[in-house]
């Protein structure tokens, strides 16, 4: 076995062991999607900017670069050291560096700032978690349906535009709509035909009273001129 060197840990020959290396990325160019890293064993060597891998590049396109400080393995080619590419990043023992989850039943990814997609594959569940606002915006048509229910949860729900609802519409607490306010199990077409009966009963109702007073006033008059003509004739 040849003996241990600092600089080609796992032994490998010469050219394999200078195109294939682990190192540590010291910049990222955001614009180019290409990152320099540092090869600490080898003396602090820098690389040149390193194209970093991506899944999609041409008519479909992907896009998600390394950080600063993180691990991984880097190719470079015989030629030398100007070509040279990151292939992908690898956990370590380091805290930071260990993995978000523990399952080979899960796809998982976690941001920074305490956002997640996962996906498991044995319980047949999907989480997607935002640390802050979620925007979804579609040009044309968007479906959501499921074989359960759809629960949304939130302070208030605001829907802009029209609703329509095909099915019976099941509400716990109040509707106010248009200045009409329906308590728990009433109908919209009782609460109006009610709010209606009481109006023309009201009208109704002082309409009776003002023919009462009219006939009171005449009766009134009727005895007065009688009253007049008897103590006329005695006289």
């Amino acid at each position: 076995m040849p003996p241990f060197n600092a600089q080609n840990p796992h032994n490998l020959p010469p050219v394999i062991s200078h195109m294939i290396r682990v190192g540590v990325v010291t910049s990222v160019n955001p614009e180019k999607a290409t990152v320099r890293v540092e090869f600490k064993e080898q003396g602090g060597l820098i690389t040149n900017e390193c194209a970093v891998l991506q899944s999609k590049t041409h008519r479909d396109k992907s896009y998600w670069l390394p950080d600063v400080g993180e691990q991984g393995l880097v190719l470079s080619l015989p030629s030398g050291q100007e070509e040279c590419y990151w292939l992908g990043a690898i956990y370590s023992e380091h805290p930071t560096d260990l993995p978000p989850v523990n399952s080979t039943e899960k796809r998982h990814v976690t941001f920074e700032d305490g956002s997640f997609v996962e996906y498991d594959r044995e319980a047949h569940k999907l989480i997607v978690r935002s640390a802050g606002e979620t925007v979804v915006t579609g040009i044309g048509k968007i479906t959501i349906e499921s074989g359960a229910d759809v629960i949304i949860g939130a302070p208030v729900v605001v829907l802009e535009g029209s609703v329509a609802v095909s099915e019976s519409l099941l509400v716990a607490g109040k509707i106010t709509c248009a200045g009409v306010e329906l308590s728990p199990g009433s109908d919209v077409g009782e609460e109006n035909e009610d709010s209606e009966g009481e109006g023309e009963g009201s009208e109704e109702g002082e309409g009776s009273e003002g023919e009462g007073e009219g006939e009171e006033g005449e009766s009134g008059e009727g005895e007065s001129g009688d009253s007049e003509e008897e103590a006329g004739a005695g006289a």
